[in-house]
């Protein structure tokens, strides 16, 4: 900051921060040995400890962006929930973390999550890192240009059933379809519940209206009951919104040894190179857990 606000100066030019961008979580996932604040400390993988991190981050970030560039606004702060291969736990505590924070702290904006879009390995190739500059620069239009609000595609109310669970969303842009040629069809769409503790299967996962997902199980219930989507072991899904907002730019043939295992389709089946990379907004990775007499989540 102070070097760009220095080149500014000596230019003749003016300069403010407008926006931070956040891709963070691989370690936290992991609970990387000595990648603590400390290097005798573990990276935190305490939802609410890493909540409290990265609140304290914004607000230090804020501070030095509006004491070097003499800004009086706050600069804008984008956050994505990192790279799926790096999830050990269920309940993904640091993507919570980061769906949280998005909803708690009105300073910061969630864009998106990270597994709709090509990677190897767990890090975004080429394609993958133009993607979510895509969706970012989506995002960045409605809230920095226009000045409106933005709220990724999540989970807004679980409501449990003797034998199911019903989800309303908040979706960007209605109605809810299951994608399965952007992204490689997955059991379920990506959902998985638990019966105190257990797997427990899945009879049928059905859109019940245009903001709404219904998860059906083969028995009733019988104790504390968890949902996740695009979980550990199960690592994306298949559930995103009708958006049709353009990419500037197009999805590109890489050579053969560079390719992801998967590469994005058309829904004829046909891969998307020279295309304009899909901008649906997928649901955004969550677990929630309804304890036995709980039966309603009301999460905003």
């Amino acid at each position: 900051m102070n070097s760009a606000k220095n080149t500014a100066t000596v230019s003749g030019k003016s300069i403010i921060m407008n926006l931070f961008t956040w891709t963070q979580g691989e370690y936290n996932s992991l609970q990387q040995a000595n990648q603590g604040w400390t290097n005798s400390q573990n990276a935190t993988n305490d939802r609410n400890q890493y909540k409290a991190y990265l609140k304290q981050l914004i607000t230090d970030l804020f501070a030095d962006a509006k004491s070097v560039f003499g800004q009086d606004e706050n600069p804008g702060f984008f956050m994505t929930q990192h790279g799926t291969n790096y999830l050990r736990k269920f309940e993904m505590f640091i993507q919570m973390a980061l769906l949280e924070t998005g909803i708690e702290d009105d300073r910061t904006t969630m864009v998106c999550s990270l597994y709709p879009v090509t990677n190897r390995g767990g890090h975004l190739d080429p394609n993958g890192q133009r993607w979510v500059g895509e969706y970012m620069a989506k995002v960045y239009n409605q809230v920095i240009l226009k000045g409106e609000k933005w709220m990724p595609f999540q989970p807004k109310k679980i409501t449990k059933t003797a034998d199911a669970l019903i989800i309303d969303f908040h979706v960007p842009q209605p109605p809810i379809i299951f994608n399965t040629w952007t992204v490689q069809s997955k059991a379920n769409y990506g959902f998985s519940v638990r019966n105190n503790g257990t797997a427990f299967t899945i009879s049928r996962v059905t859109i019940t209206g245009p903001t709404q997902i219904t998860v059906k199980c083969s028995t009733p219930f019988s104790g504390d009951v968890e949902i996740a989507y695009a979980t550990y072991g199960v690592l994306y899904g298949n559930v995103c919104d009708s958006d049709t907002y353009r990419s500037l730019t197009n999805y590109k043939q890489l050579p053969v040894q560079l390719r992801p295992a998967w590469e994005p389709k058309d829904e004829s089946g046909v891969i998307i190179y020279d295309k304009p990379y899909p901008l649906n907004n997928f649901c955004l990775q969550f677990y929630y857990k309804l304890p036995v007499g709980k039966n309603i989540i009301n999460i905003f």
